[in-house]
């Protein structure tokens, strides 16, 4: 995984695409829902992976999961979005 600081640097390349899409007034909302319920949706997201195989890149779930079970990627998502937009 590419880390910058100890740091994945997946999580800014997210935070730039919720930017380009201009999603961050939806996704600063659904950060406080993923910490709230993050390891439940994880667990879950883990669970429907073999459904999602062939339209979702493993990559992709493996991040999301880890997103959700991490709130220090949470915290950092929402840094990045935050300084995006500022």
């Amino acid at each position: 995984m590419n880390v910058e600081g100890g740091r994945p640097l997946w999580v800014r390349d997210w935070a730039k695409r919720i930017q380009e899409h201009q999603l961050s007034f939806a996704a600063m909302p659904m950060l406080e829902l993923a910490r709230a319920f993050g390891v439940l949706a994880g667990q879950a997201l883990i669970a429907v992976r073999p459904m999602l195989t062939g339209i979702v890149a493993d990559a992709t779930l493996e991040r999301g999961a880890a997103l959700l079970e991490h709130p220090e990627l949470l915290d950092l998502l929402e840094a990045h979005l935050a300084e995006e937009s500022g």
